[in-house]
């Protein structure tokens, strides 16, 4: 039976012109996205593949008027990077340089980095990719920071650690449960406020349930009809475990 492809948990795809100033605008983008998605160890080694990556598109695969492409994509065991350019008859191949040379080492970084990298075929151009590990992540899913309290500062602190990129949503909706409760003369929207997060920080904390619920959520928007019932099955059952677990104590 064919392996059905694993849909990313999250994916960031965005071309460039082919100037110096792009890479520097991929690399900090890079590790700006890599630290949203919740692997700042892997935030700096992911800005200088990029940069390699997308320099060696800029010197050696890039036509003038072209765009390069670089599409960064979050799945269960690895982080890709992939740079898209239009010559697809050039293939990088790493080498020594001189001590005198300003370019020629970025391969060779890129090898030593990476966990694998290569070069994939296109109908116009070609990819080159690099993929890092996520070693925290193998295992049995263990949760990666302790079950917080359900209050303030220990759900704050929580979010921040396992999913930063949700703190605004976070204190926009804490602001919209203080004035709900107010509006009610109840307590009880400041309750379900931190049971909901308490829900969210439950799955966020087992990475791989929460890359898990990711994948669901993203192929909920399938134009499969089955997919998105296995989708919607899937995302479900582990929210309705973290609601059981969080219940629970």
């Amino acid at each position: 039976m064919e392996e059905r492809e694993q849909v990313p948990a999250y994916e960031d795809c965005l071309d460039y012109t082919p100037t110096a100033r792009s890479v520097s605008l991929a690399r900090r983008r890079a590790a700006r996205l890599v630290t949203a998605w919740g692997h700042p160890e892997l935030a700096g080694d992911a800005a200088l593949l990029v940069s390699e990556l997308a320099t060696n598109a800029l010197l050696h695969g890039c036509l003038r008027d072209r765009l390069f492409r670089v599409r960064i994509t979050l799945g269960a065991a690895a982080l890709r990077i992939e740079v898209t350019d239009p010559r697809g008859e050039t293939g990088p191949s790493p080498r020594t340089a001189a001590h005198d040379e300003q370019f020629g080492r970025g391969l060779l970084l890129v090898e030593a980095l990476a966990d694998r990298w290569g070069t994939e075929p296109r109908t116009v151009g070609k990819v080159v990719y690099a993929e890092l590990s996520i070693r925290a992540y193998k295992g049995d899913d263990g949760p990666v920071i302790p079950r917080p309290e359900l209050k303030l500062p220990a759900l704050r602190q929580a979010v921040a650690t396992v999913a930063p990129s949700r703190l605004p949503e976070f204190f926009e909706e804490l602001q919209q449960a203080f004035v709900r409760a107010g509006d009610e003369d109840s307590v009880v929207p400041i309750r379900m406020f931190y049971r909901r997060w308490g829900v969210v920080v439950e799955i966020e904390r087992h990475p791989e349930r929460a890359q898990r619920l990711h994948a669901a959520e993203r192929a909920v928007d399938s134009p499969d009809p089955k997919a998105r019932a296995a989708a919607i099955l899937e995302a479900g059952e582990i929210v309705r475990a973290a609601h059981r677990e969080v219940a629970g104590g």
